[in-house]
């Protein structure tokens, strides 16, 4: 080596020694950050090894309990468990955008509200949809009553029925996916265009079949960790994905585009009014009509001539769909498999429940031998109900479908840059990946004793060991539903679905656990994933004097 060339090798390997070593432990802003791993200042490669395998929720969850709530996992990566000022923060201000995680997440490659990256983008469309989704539209429309009385009497109870001994045993995951589904589907498309899989056991199949090559376990990595490698090999010839999941994906998006074109075409010239209830399309009417007066507002500054105002471009089609698709969701059966195995808690609540719903003022308890069937319970009858709120928090503290990280990034704008506090560490520059789970929130130990521990009365007061601290902070610490501007939308109807389809079975039936060694076995899903098996007997109550 010529001599001349000695001290740009001594600078390279300087600068090398330095970026590479002496920087991301002694001089980065996250070096004072406990490290989850010693590798951790220098590369991801242990923790993206560990997400490989599916096994990062244990780490992190692990590096909690060692090194303190908030933990390094790469140079430029941190895990947060502290409530409720960080998180909420980070999950819930302005500035802490999303991150290419998301992109699997947007359909027809259409952003919609939860794949959007920034704040002020999701703002745009969480307005369109928010006022069906608050808790006074869900309680009080008829179309929303409706979609759950023709679900849940006129399919899920009849499902229930057995032979003469009133006796039936059914796999819980997959008739309370179907439960979801149809109620969902319904309030996106309406009654008429949504599904009935309760029923048509073979769509059933033929749907979740598809999902489940659309959402491939073992490839969920590359698909969230590593979106643009994995599309960049596509394009060269070298796909890691098999072509199974790009024919689910479009599969699953030529059902939603379908589903779309059928109820927009069934909308009557006069508008949704004409509709019966139940087959208004509530969500995607909802959508249609707010980009509709966009699209005009656009044309009218544009001063553009456009098609027929009414009917929605092309592009807008597609993110009207990739909206409608975002919103259906698998609903798990947590619960269901608690109450079955507590038959005491199970009792006290079906005792509350007897007792709310046969009162002369509300409506009546459900009976599936009658024809027509029983009416809902009114929905503010059920929200009052005590138990049934604890049962149904506490499933929801530990029910987590699929313990994600659901990243965001540090703030880069709005004067933050480099100046973003993160509980006790300052400074914490722009562009900082930091995760946080849901897991972990809701299984702290300093906050929720016998952390997991399914025990609903943790939530009553006079009735828990927690006394009115430890119940304030538990409440701080509740994560079900996410936090801020960017949590849960569904959030209501996904309550109203439980508090109902809880009343309807334990106000008829007992429910017993007959199998559930092919329920949550794989070590991901805490409440069963969807190819996953949960057997309950239900038996129907005796009836005393024309009352159960």
């Amino acid at each position: 080596m010529s001599t001349t060339l000695l001290p740009a090798v001594f600078v390279i390997v300087g600068l090398s020694f330095f970026y590479f070593l002496i920087y991301p432990v002694l001089l980065s802003p996250l070096a004072k950050i406990p490290n989850a791993h010693f590798l951790s200042p220098f590369t991801t490669l242990w923790i993206q090894w560990r997400r490989y395998v599916q096994q990062e929720i244990q780490a992190v969850d692990a590096a909690y309990r060692k090194k303190g709530p908030i933990v390094r996992l790469g140079p430029n990566e941190i895990a947060v468990n502290l409530m409720p000022g960080a998180i909420k923060t980070i999950h819930g201000a302005p500035g802490y955008d999303k991150t290419e995680w998301y992109d699997f997440y947007a359909n027809f490659d259409t952003r919609n509200a939860f794949s959007t990256y920034s704040f002020e983008d999701h703002v745009v469309i969480r307005r369109r949809v928010s006022r069906i989704y608050s808790k006074s539209f869900i309680q009080t429309s008829p179309h929303v009553q409706k979609i759950l009385s023709a679900v849940l009497l006129d399919r899920y109870l009849p499902a229930l029925s057995g032979d003469a001994q009133q006796t039936r045993t059914l796999n819980a995951l997959d008739l309370n996916f179907s439960y979801g589904l149809d109620v969902i589907t319904a309030f996106v498309f309406g009654l008429q265009h949504g599904t009935n899989f309760i029923e048509n056991i073979d769509e059933r199949r033929a749907w979740f079949s598809v999902y489940l090559e659309s959402h491939p376990p073992n490839h969920m990595f590359w698909l969230l960790e590593l979106p643009n490698l994995t599309k960049w090999l596509a394009r060269c010839g070298l796909p890691i994905l098999p072509q199974s999941y790009y024919d689910a994906r479009k599969g699953l998006a030529d059902w939603a585009m379908k589903s779309l074109t059928a109820a927009e075409e069934g909308i009557p010239s006069q508008g949704f009014e004409e509709l019966p209830t139940g087959d208004s399309p509530l969500l995607l009417g909802q959508i249609r009509e707010e980009m509709i007066a966009e699209e005009k507002a656009k044309i009218t500054s544009e001063k553009v001539s456009k098609e027929d105002p009414t009917f929605l471009r092309s592009e807008s089609r597609l993110q009207l769909a990739s909206e409608c698709l975002d919103h259906i969701r698998i609903t798990y059966t947590y619960t269901l498999y608690q109450l079955s195995l507590h038959p005491e808690i199970q009792h006290k609540l079906r005792q509350e429940l007897l007792t709310a719903v046969s009162k002369p003022e509300h409506s009546v308890a459900y009976d599936v031998s009658a024809s027509p069937l029983g009416t809902l319970p009114q929905p503010s009858t059920l929200e009052s109900l005590p138990y049934l709120h604890a049962v149904i928090k506490e499933s929801l503290r530990l029910r987590n479908t699929f313990p994600t990280s659901n990243p965001r990034i540090t703030p880069s704008k709005n004067g933050n840059r480099g100046n973003t506090e993160i509980g006790p560490y300052k400074k914490i520059p722009a562009g900082v990946r930091v995760v946080c789970f849901a897991y972990s929130v809701q299984r702290n130990e300093e906050i929720y004793k016998e952390a997991t521990v399914w025990r609903p009365e943790r939530w009553i007061a006079g009735e828990s060991r927690e006394s009115k601290e430890e119940l304030k902070k538990m409440e701080q610490w509740f994560w079900a539903f996410g936090s801020g501007s960017r949590s849960c939308i569904g959030k209501h109807l996904a309550m109203e679905m439980l508090r109902q389809g809880l009343a309807a079975i334990y106000t008829n039936y007992s429910t017993h656990v007959a199998d559930d060694s092919g329920f949550g076995q794989n070590g991901n899903f805490v409440t069963g994933g969807i190819s996953d098996s949960l057997m309950l007997r239900f038996e129907a109550l005796e009836k005393k004097d024309g009352k159960r």
